[in-house]
């Protein structure tokens, strides 16, 4: 009996040592990411982003690639005001909250 009790205590100090460690690589913060395009769904290369966020006036930059895509990564939960601009076009602003921010496109100049 004094072995399985000492198995059991083995495995109650690997599962109370190995939990904690699995925990670790969860993550609570978010990413917007997606492409510029025209209305024609033309990518937009080098249009520039830039992303606010709403409570703390934080504000990070990024330009589109030459295939339109962008991300922001590792934000904390919030509202964020995303702005667009690019030569030709007119600027696009969308304010939301990070998980349900959505890819828009913005309208050119006519």
């Amino acid at each position: 009996m004094t072995k399985m009790r000492s198995i059991v205590r083995s495995f109650a100090l690997i599962m109370v040592l190995l939990v904690p460690a699995l925990s670790w690589g969860q993550n609570t913060n978010s990413s917007i990411s997606g492409q510029v395009t025209d209305p024609s769904g033309a990518v937009v290369p080098g249009a520039q982003l830039r992303l606010t966020a709403v409570s703390t006036g934080v504000v990070a930059n990024f330009t589109s690639g030459t295939d339109g895509l962008y991300a922001f990564q590792n934000l904390l939960r919030e509202t964020y005001e995303l702005s667009v601009s690019a030569k030709g076009f007119r600027d696009f602003v969308l304010v939301s909250k990070s998980e349900t921010l959505l890819t828009r496109r913005f309208r050119r100049f006519l």
